[in-house]
């Protein structure tokens, strides 16, 4: 009773405070003067959950997400924003989770209670402007290139927000220089995405705490003097106290851009190659270095577009599992794995070769179709989140990942989705399915 009251208490509290529709986000005071601007967040998911030994599992939820912007006087600004998501409806065989990256998803192994994330404040910060640089201190969202090493994963019901020292600056010409320094990361779910799998994984009950001290020092330079090329340089140094087999020191370059080549054809590219070695780790924790590569190819027409990618995650050993590639705090949703089946790099590595095309339909709608093939690096099968041990001869064969999803906008608002992905193994690994139907208002 308690969650709706909550509930009710911020869906009042925009009806108070919000214009009409027609008059903008801005709200005016009698004085003529706007103070500000208020977001309103509401996302109503229903999810299933199918996998080969268990039975089916099924809940509806509701994520509501209400913020407060304020304009900049004398180069000054702040935000405060706040979520929470609640379970409305669930079979006995439901238990909203998240795996060991994060990745929200429906657990039928145990007939237990949901897990919900309370209401809790997910941006407070305050920026200054000066010049060409802006810096922000206090909890935000990060998003550094396309979030593969840094992002919030905005897929997941409350997403991740950081306690950080953010400075950017434009000053050179065709240059931007962002530094972050990070001493907290906040996970709204119980099993936050930095966490060792051999712990926190699928069949624990352990609670994790929410809230982890990091000590992340982030900087990101990119040049881009056309559209057809960005250069960006990065160093990602990442000592995460609460699990220090996982603190790495990444750094890493990519270069991406795109050229039409026809009034009917957009031709895009990305390529990036990043090596990673253990981060204030010392004795028998101290890990090997290890490399990433990936490269991307988009076309793109006026109502059809088509993307082709592939990534190598390295791994070393399978004995030494923290000598693997590692991305504790990307959005790893649309990197990895839709129905979460492969969350985390193995001991011996991963690749993963992409397809997928989007084709604009009539009355609005956007079909999508896609194909993700795993397989490890090494000869060492593809052993099921580190809890069944690896069996060195045996054929680890290759999983794959069907996925599909058709969109639309409903007005200016509000936007629906069906979501849906199977995945297929010949391994260890068990056969899975999912099934999302979302509502997104976003005002």
């Amino acid at each position: 009773m308690r969650a709706y009251i909550v509930h009710l208490a911020w869906l009042a509290l925009a009806a108070c405070t919000f214009p009409h529709p027609s008059s903008g986000a801005d709200f005016v005071l009698p004085d003529g003067t706007l103070p500000g601007q208020l977001s309103l967040d509401l996302r109503l998911r229903y999810e299933s959950a199918t996998q080969s030994g268990v039975p089916r599992a099924e809940a509806l939820h509701l994520r509501t997400r209400l913020g407060y912007t304020s304009p900049v006087v004398n180069r000054w600004q702040m935000m405060l924003e706040g979520d929470q998501a609640e379970v409305l409806a669930s079979d006995d065989n439901a238990l909203l989770r998240t795996d060991a990256y994060g990745q929200p998803y429906l657990s039928p192994w145990r007939q237990t209670a949901e897990e919900n994330s309370p209401a809790r404040f997910t941006q407070a910060w305050v920026a200054f402007e000066g010049g060409d640089t802006r810096a922000t201190l206090g909890r935000q969202v990060i998003a550094l290139d396309n979030e593969r090493f840094i992002g919030p994963d905005n897929w997941r019901l409350s997403r991740r927000t950081f306690d950080a020292l953010l400075v950017r600056n434009t000053s050179l010409a065709d240059t931007t220089v962002t530094y972050a320094y990070l001493w907290r990361v906040n996970h709204p779910s119980p099993a936050p995405p930095i966490w060792s799998s051999t712990y926190y994984s699928r069949f624990s009950t352990t609670r994790p705490p929410r809230e982890h001290k990091i000590d992340a020092h982030l900087l990101n330079v990119s040049y881009r003097r056309s559209a057809a090329a960005k250069l960006t340089a990065y160093a990602y140094l990442i000592d995460i106290g609460t699990y220090f087999a996982n603190s790495t020191a990444t750094m890493g370059l990519s270069l991406e851009g795109e050229r039409r080549m026809s009034p009917s054809l957009l031709l895009g590219y990305r390529l990036e190659g990043a090596l990673q070695r253990g981060y204030r780790t010392v004795g028998y924790m101290t890990r090997s270095n290890t490399s990433y590569a990936a490269a991307q190819l988009r076309m793109a027409g006026p109502t059809a577009s088509l993307t082709l990618g592939s990534e190598r995650l390295e791994g070393s050993s399978w004995s030494a599992k923290r000598q693997r590639f590692d991305t504790p705090l990307a959005s790893s949703h649309r990197f990895t794995s839709w129905t979460g089946m492969v969350s985390f790099t193995p001991g011996n590595g991963l690749w993963i070769h992409s397809g997928e095309a989007t084709v604009q339909l009539p009355a609005g709608w956007t079909f999508l179709t896609g194909l993700a093939e795993y397989r490890p690096v090494g000869h060492e099968v593809f052993a099921y989140f580190a809890i069944v041990p690896p069996f060195p001869h045996f054929d680890y064969g290759r999983a794959r990942e069907l996925r599909l999803s058709l969109s639309r906008d409903f007005g200016r608002h509000l936007k629906g989705l069906v979501k849906w992905a199977d995945f297929q193994s010949r391994t260890m690994l068990p056969s899975a399915r999912r099934l999302w139907l979302q509502l997104d208002f976003a005002y």
